[in-house]
């Protein structure tokens, strides 16, 4: 096995370990720097916190949609591992940031296991590992806020880890109790499910074993995952459970194809690349490349859910990176033009370039924001008092008639102000669906608003 830095590394290879380490750094710094903001990195991290906030309490999650509470469409498992740790931690959004990022550091020491042992160097180990931490814009900063990406990929790697070198049908059962507990993160998970008992058959039938030998893995894939689904009594998880858990459009396609031109394009390129020599040699080299049509239909079920970020990619993200790094040494020992010290340099060294984002995009003015935050709220309890003169109030980010959420509240409700650029810092990170920040102040007055809308039809 090469060392991390063997004498032999050439200068190119010494400047991408540079460049490496430096995405590791600046994602520590970066996440630091979020972890105590006072308001939301993502839009929707606060409804997260109110999901979290009924699983301490024993309310059920999914209940019918009110003006207080709406659950998010995905399966509860994250909702229920965060309140476990509020209940030591305490209920806040850092809380909900420290176990999105503990989901993060399990998937870094996964990758780095896994490109170490499948391509026995450190090196390209280490450009694995500064590739995913570099992925952080372009995978909308799913690293660090509180949702549950990071565990879904977490837990899907480890389950694969666990099949892929597996030597007992225990530890196959392990791995598949992973994946299914990837499935109750979010429903992209069952796609992993059926891709790891996919595999468990194929090598089965491959070592010329029977395709029965799989069984305790099916067993605990159907118990854990549809039987649990369908069996969970609605007392505990709410009456519309299976409704938020359960049109593909162009503009979605295009979001996606721009998502793969920009940051993964070479990835993308070599991990087809080793799918295909694989292919034409009759046997897939392993797990890593057996899955990649899997994580790639993650994707495309993932465009099924129009208007989200681009973190709904991050499985797929990550396996065109690990896998990309896994086909470098593959194809320049099959590739005789291919040179092999500088093929992967420029290969990787042009991934990094993609990925490249500027620190100042993400990074936080930590006094500011919390200078804003006390503002907002003083503001916020000031229209309260007001309130009690029967005034309620909307506070947004975007205009009404332009929020596809709250547009049916423009009939009811008139602008009072637009407070401008007063609590910009308190903006959510920049994503594909920026968040903004709280601009526009609404005035319930339901006759005004319908003496503007006649104004405004008028010649």
């Amino acid at each position: 096995m090469t060392t991390l830095l063997p004498r032999r590394l050439a200068p190119v290879q010494y400047l991408l370990s540079i460049v490496a380490l430096a995405n590791i750094i600046l994602l520590g710094i970066v996440a630091a720097n979020h972890l105590r903001f006072p308001l939301n990195l993502e839009p929707t991290e606060t409804t997260v916190l109110e999901h979290v906030r009924r699983a301490m309490t024993g309310a059920p999650v999914y209940v019918e949609p009110t003006a207080q509470f709406t659950p998010l469409t995905s399966t509860p498992l994250f909702y229920y591992l965060s309140a476990g740790v509020a209940r030591f931690a305490g209920l806040s959004l850092t809380t909900l940031r420290e176990v999105t990022l503990l989901g993060a550091a399990g998937c870094a020491m996964l990758l780095y296991l896994i490109a170490l042992r499948e391509t026995r160097s450190k090196w390209l180990a280490l450009m694995t590992l500064g590739l995913f931490f570099a992925a952080y814009q372009a995978l909308d900063g799913c690293y660090d806020a509180g949702h549950r990406d990071s565990w879904l990929v977490f837990l899907v790697l480890l389950g694969c880890y666990l099949i892929g070198y597996s030597e007992t049908r225990l530890r196959d059962a392990l791995g598949m109790l992973c994946l299914v507990a990837a499935f109750w993160m979010n429903q992209q998970g069952a796609l992993f499910v059926l891709g790891g008992l996919a595999y468990l058959v194929w090598r089965d039938v491959r070592s010329g074993a029977s395709a029965l030998r799989s069984w305790p893995s099916v067993v605990t894939a159907f118990l854990l995952g549809p039987a649990l689904y369908l069996l969970l009594p609605t007392s505990f998880t709410g009456p519309t459970f299976h409704y938020f858990s359960g049109d593909l459009n162009r503009e979605e396609i295009r979001s996606f194809a721009e998502f793969l031109a920009r940051s993964f394009a070479v990835p993308a390129i070599l991990a087809g690349a080793g799918l295909q020599l694989s292919l034409e040699r009759g046997r897939p080299f392993g797990i890593w490349s057996f899955f990649l049509p899997v994580a790639f239909l993650s994707a495309v079920l993932a465009l099924l859910t129009p208007g989200s970020n681009l973190n709904v990619f991050m499985p797929f993200g990550v396996w065109l990176m690990l896998t990309a790094v896994l086909a470098l040494p593959r194809l320049t020992r099959t590739i005789s033009w291919l040179d092999p010290l500088y093929f992967p340099a420029i290969a990787l060294g042009l991934s990094f370039l993609a990925l490249a984002y500027r620190p100042s995009e993400v990074l936080i003015p930590q006094v500011e924001a919390n200078a804003a935050y006390r503002d907002l709220l003083d503001y916020t309890r000031n229209l309260e008092g007001q309130a009690q003169g029967k005034r309620i109030y909307i506070l947004n980010n975007t205009p009404l008639k332009t929020d596809s959420l709250l547009r049916y509240a423009a009939d009811s409700y008139v602008l009072e102000r637009d407070l401008g650029d007063r609590f910009r810092v308190l903006g959510c990170l920049p994503r594909r669906n920026d968040g903004l920040w709280p601009r526009y102040l609404y005035r319930y007055d339901p006759q005004a608003a319908l003496r503007l809308s006649a104004s405004q039809k008028r010649p």
